[in-house]
């Protein structure tokens, strides 16, 4: 248990005691303040990475983190000791530059921009660095998407939001231990739903662990169609959707005509569809 000064009240001091009986995020005088002690030991300061193409944004952001976890150091909630390093980058090329020199705890990345988007860049991250967590931060909302991404490395954040918001985010994904929980990578449903909500135009392959391979094809963010092996279309989407993928790529969409073998109005429930029959079969196979 730990006791923080909240505020003073008139001419007396009010006190917050916190039990520490729940792992997790608790509510202070001033908002969600993470327990103390939480994250994860690690040999060296954690390291974040910040990627937006928008200097002034990615200004912004890097001084309202500061003033989130120094707030969070004299308030008690947070260990002196825990301190962070943060890096930024403006888009998915410099991104990945940093990340091939440098060992990062966290990715945090918008998604539209040029060069390499953070729709690539989260392949980069699925292929090379699956132990990762990231967050991407969209202009979207998500409110059905936390329904099926259970155990998956990529959380969100909407804009627009609040540093300290962000920060509560970074906090619990560094807190968390991914391997024990059996977290690595990211889900396949997470990247159509990014590709989707962003209305890409794109080839979505992936790798399983097996080394068999299928893709995805997206236009303007609607899914045309899917292949894997000789399975095509609605068969070939719902076999691939529930997998947790080695490797995904994305690439630029063939020249050639696309068919247009998938009719689905609402991506999302095609998603829940796929992960629910996949859930019930190995339910009945154990």
């Amino acid at each position: 248990s730990s006791i923080c000064k909240a505020r003073e009240v008139g001419k007396a001091e009010a006190y917050v005691l916190y039990v520490e009986a729940f792992p997790g995020l608790r509510n202070a005088a001033d908002g969600l303040f993470p327990s103390p002690l939480k994250l994860k030991k690690e040999k060296q300061m954690p390291d974040i990475l910040l990627v937006d193409d928008d200097r002034n944004f990615r200004d912004l952001l890097v001084t309202g983190l500061k003033d989130f976890f120094n707030k969070l150091h004299k308030s008690g909630a947070l260990p002196q000791e825990e301190e962070f390093n943060l890096f930024t980058a403006e888009n998915g090329k410099e991104a990945i530059a940093i990340l091939q020199k440098k060992k990062i705890s966290l990715l945090v990345t918008d998604i539209q921009m040029p060069e390499i988007n953070g729709v690539a860049l989260l392949g980069y991250m699925n292929s090379n660095l699956p132990e990762v967590p990231c967050i991407a931060m969209t202009a979207h909302s998500i409110p059905a998407m936390k329904r099926v991404l259970i155990k998956d490395l990529l959380d969100y954040i909407e804009k627009p939001f609040k540093p300290a918001k962000l920060g509560n985010i970074i906090l619990s994904e560094l807190s968390k231990n991914k391997a024990e929980m059996g977290f690595r990578g990211i889900s396949v449903a997470s990247f159509l739903q990014i590709v989707a909500m962003e209305e890409q135009t794109c080839l979505l392959v992936i790798e399983t662990p097996d080394g068999l391979e299928g893709s995805f094809s997206f236009k303007t963010g609607e899914l045309y169609d899917a292949v894997f092996g000789e399975l095509k279309g609605m068969d070939a989407a719902m076999k691939m959707i529930p997998m947790q993928s080695e490797k995904i790529n994305i690439l630029p969409l063939p020249s050639t005509r696309l068919k247009k073998r998938i009719q689905v109005k609402n991506l999302m429930g095609l998603i829940i569809e796929a992960i629910e029959a996949a859930d019930e079969t190995n339910s009945l196979d154990a």
